[in-house]
């Protein structure tokens, strides 16, 4: 992994049009994330919640726990979506604030620094050296790596504002 230290937002901006320089496909395969402080892990909502609430239990029970009760407490809903297939649930759950062990990332440079941007400015009781905007290159990514990948417009669907930030989904 290769880190890029950019003193500066205007820094920051001109990484981006030597990225945005390259030939479409040379790009085509990147994602990224945004994090309030660069210091933090790429941690899934769902190990952050296990390991400050549920330490030592096992992460697929509690999720499995966590899912039930969300769509107990869900059903009959008025914007219930109807049937959708488990991922979508997971998903549509995710949306909700229910913990998952998903990540998320979006195909957007800007989405990614909006997100570290944010979270730093309204996170007051931490005042981070250093936001992070993470960087991935799925197209590198091989067969053998233990990352899924959900992306496209069947996955996200039912949830709006992922589709609009290009999200794309990591476990």
């Amino acid at each position: 992994m290769r880190t890029v230290d950019f003193p500066n937002w205007q820094a920051f901006l001109q990484h981006l049009e030597l990225f945005f320089s390259k030939r479409p496909d040379d790009r085509e395969g990147f994602v990224f994330r945004g994090q309030a402080d660069a210091q933090w892990e790429l941690d899934s909502t769902l190990q952050r919640f296990v390991r400050l609430h549920c330490s030592g239990e096992d992460e697929a029970a509690v999720s499995t726990r966590l899912r039930a009760k969300f769509r107990e407490l869900s059903a009959g809903q008025p914007d219930d979506p109807g049937p959708l297939d488990p991922l979508q649930f997971e998903l549509l759950a995710r949306h909700h604030g229910l913990p998952s062990n998903f990540i998320d990332w979006t195909r957007s440079p800007y989405v990614a620094a909006y997100f570290a941007y944010a979270d730093a400015l309204h996170d007051t009781s931490v005042k981070p050296a250093k936001l992070a905007i993470w960087a991935i290159d799925l197209s590198s990514v091989g067969a053998s790596d233990p990352l899924e990948v959900v992306q496209g417009y069947d996955a996200v669907r039912i949830n709006p504002r992922a589709v609009e930030q290009q999200a794309v989904f990591l476990r």
